[in-house]
């Protein structure tokens, strides 16, 4: 998979602190984040596809990374 650079961007490295919304459920291997969840990016996946990271969770502070996710599976926020 090729991540290509973002929306209005030259570079893919221009995805790196981009604020964005799942279109989709995403999962790793413990977590999942539901449909029209923000995230930032926390960088790009050495195998493809975006590295992400959740708003920490105002209970009980954690937050759920997702790692190569395709960027057809989000949008800029």
């Amino acid at each position: 998979m090729r991540t290509m650079p973002p929306p209005g961007k030259r570079f893919v490295r221009d995805w790196k602190g981009l604020r964005v919304r799942s279109r989709q459920q995403l999962f790793n291997r413990n977590l999942s984040v539901i449909k029209g969840t923000l995230l930032r990016v926390e960088g790009v996946h050495g195998g493809g596809g975006l590295n992400l990271i959740s708003e920490p969770c105002q209970t009980c502070g954690v937050q759920v990374r997702i790692f190569a996710v395709a960027p057809n599976m989000i949008e800029v926020c």
